[in-house]
């Protein structure tokens, strides 16, 4: 009944605005047969009759017959303008019917609940009626202000009180926010390896997951958490596992990513015991520490007391063409595209990662904040991606957007986009493909197996996502033995050494003469051309590596000696100098993939080799 409905109130609409006409002078008017516009006659006294009779005798037909214009007779089965509109109505409804059966039907496609149903058809029907009364669409007259001040006024806010010295690092009290949706044991076995008598968890668990494993977890919290001095029967201890009225169904994509994060730091800034935390860090359950505890609070205790948030931010404002940001509606455990969606007015958008390590003053703007992000709030929920757009716009339009460090000091790499595993169909998750082109999807982190432990070690961060003990249980072990034992620490360095690749009698040296992404050349070796001297390292920490003396005379060369350690073996990053680095193009391997020059990053996965 709906569908009919709204192919009736499109059509009918539809027709009422095609009744708008020009007047000769130029002007607009609705047609109305019943009442003559009084320039009517002025128009025809100008034999506007005779010179444009079709308008003329459609909309001034009385001041035309006075003035004796000829006025041609209706044709057969000629119907009054209410007769017409009714039958051209109903025509069109035949027409559009089709149309809206199959669009709702896509909109509609795995619900299972009214609310869900009648959110879909709501939000519709405002865009078409939007549309068809020339009026405005969601949010495109919605101005948005930012919070962020001057530079010069951020200066004075860093001088303040209210940002004060370090604290010694025995002083510093983390609290911990969770993100969980599946395997409790792997969520456990984070929280034992960040777990100190002053930190604190708070722990959503995501409501698709059922009743069962949010109990597993509270029996675990209870049972595991250190419980303050003197605390009565029944407190809570450390780990606070949040309750079902603070739960959400969390869709890839979705703004319910960004609704529990936000549950959660209302919980740890309300909550007695929780909230006399200096720094609040947002991790996924499938993250895990790179760094013992000792090296995380050294790290936070080193700054000022509440002076930056660490989040991950493409300095470059996001500012997506009309057709390719949509308004959509997540209901269900789906995100269902309706229309495009008006970019905010008044302020820049930005993007980066959804996994921020939090001031206390940050947190408590975010859950004071009556204006923007509220405002914000309401924008976001109808944004696809919203994990990576709401908080990075948050940052930058906030009273702390100059205190703002550009990394979280997570480690991801992420897979594969989804259209680009169309060779393998099977493979391809509909749900990350939510736009008309079916060649812009999302993607998802790479799980991190033993082979990306190199990487990993060789970088400057805390922890790193994404872990799935399923795939591979032993990388956890590893990382256990490298946090336990200072084995994160860097490996071996070589300074001046050359590539050689020996062919027909000649040695060929790698060359990256040439602008950052031209390939790499093999030419003749040249034992004057300093080009052609790189430095390896540093190298990962597992194993060791012996490279053989250099020469450039003719007659053997051996090969460099590498021995595998209890995980891996080295890799090493290869500094041709000037920052630049032997990289592999693209951020995947297959054959015939080139090697390039590219500015040296910190341990990316594709710039570290054996």
């Amino acid at each position: 009944m709906k569908e009919i409905l709204l192919a009736t109130f499109l059509v009918s609409s539809f027709f009422l605005l095609q009744a708008v006409e020009v007047f000769p002078d130029g002007s607009n008017v609705v047609d109305d047969a019943d009442e003559e516009d009084p320039r009517c006659l002025q128009w025809a006294e100008v034999n506007e009759c005779t010179n444009n009779p079709a308008w003329m005798l459609a909309n001034c037909i009385k001041a035309c017959q006075r003035f004796g214009a000829m006025v041609p007779a209706a044709p057969v089965g000629w119907q009054d303008d209410a007769d017409a509109t009714t039958t051209l109505t109903a025509q069109a409804g035949v027409e559009l019917a089709p149309v809206l059966e199959k669009k709702l039907g896509t909109l509609l496609e795995g619900t299972f609940t009214h609310q869900c149903r009648d959110q879909v058809y709501n939000a519709m029907m405002d865009h078409t009626k939007a549309l068809l009364e020339e009026k405005s669409f969601p949010f495109e007259s919605t101005h948005f202000r930012s919070q962020c001040p001057s530079k010069d006024k951020n200066a004075k806010l860093l001088a303040s009180k209210r940002y004060g010295p370090p604290k010694p690092a025995s002083e510093i009290r983390i609290c911990y926010l969770l993100l969980i949706h599946d395997q409790p044991d792997q969520a456990k076995r984070l929280i034992e390896a960040l777990q100190e008598p002053r930190h604190s968890f708070v722990v959503h668990v995501d409501g698709k997951a059922g009743p069962a494993l949010r109990e597993d977890l509270a029996q675990y919290a209870g049972r595991e958490g250190f419980y303050a001095d003197g605390a009565a029967s029944g407190s809570l201890s450390n780990i606070h596992v949040l309750g079902d009225d603070l739960r959400v169904n969390i869709t890839w994509g979705g703004f319910n990513m960004v609704r529990a994060t936000l549950n959660g730091l209302e919980y740890a800034y309300r909550t007695p015991g929780l909230r006399n935390f200096d720094w609040l860090i947002n991790l996924s359950g499938a993250t895990y520490p790179l760094k013992p505890n000792a090296m995380i609070v050294e790290k936070l205790a080193s700054l000022p007391t509440n002076a930056t948030t660490f989040m991950e931010v493409n300095p470059t404002p996001t500012e997506p063409a009309p057709n390719t940001w949509h308004y959509f509606v997540e209901c269900d455990n789906r995100l269902r595209r309706i229309w495009q969606l008006a970019r905010p007015n008044g302020i820049s958008m930005y993007t980066g990662s959804q996994w921020f390590i939090a001031s206390k003053p940050f947190v408590e703007w975010i859950i004071e904040d009556k204006k923007f992000v509220p405002q914000y709030a309401e924008y976001g929920k109808h944004t696809v991606v919203a994990d990576e757009n709401f908080f990075a716009t948050l940052i930058k339009n906030s009273p702390f957007c100059e205190l703002h460090t550009n990394t979280n000091l997570v480690h991801v790499q992420f897979d594969q986009w989804e259209h680009d595993k169309l060779g393998h169909r099977n493979q391809i998750n509909a749900e990350k493909c939510l736009f008309p082109n079916k060649n812009h999807c999302g993607r998802s982190p790479t799980i991190n197996t033993v082979e990306y432990l190199p990487a990993l070690q060789l970088g400057d961060k805390l922890f790193a996502r994404k872990f799935d003990r399923e795939v591979d249980s032993r990388v956890i072990v590893a990382i256990e033995h490298m946090r336990s034992t200072g084995s994160y620490a860097q490996g071996l360095e070589f300074k001046g050494v050359r590539m050689v690749h020996r062919r027909d009698g000649k040695d060929l040296c790698i060359d990256l003469a040439g602008r950052d992404g031209a390939a790499a050349r093999l030419v003749e070796c040249n034992s004057t051309d300093t080009q052609q001297e790189l430095d390896v390292g540093p190298c990962s920490p597992e194993g060791n590596l012996t490279l053989t003396p250099s020469s450039l005379e003719s007659g053997p060369h051996l090969p460099a000696e590498v021995h595998r350690g209890t995980w891996s073996q080295p890799y090493c990053q290869f500094n041709f100098g000037h920052n630049k680095c032997l990289d592999l193009e693209g951020e995947s391997v297959k054959m015939g993939t080139s090697i390039i020059g590219w500015p040296c990053g910190p341990a990316k996965w594709n710039q570290v080799r054996s």
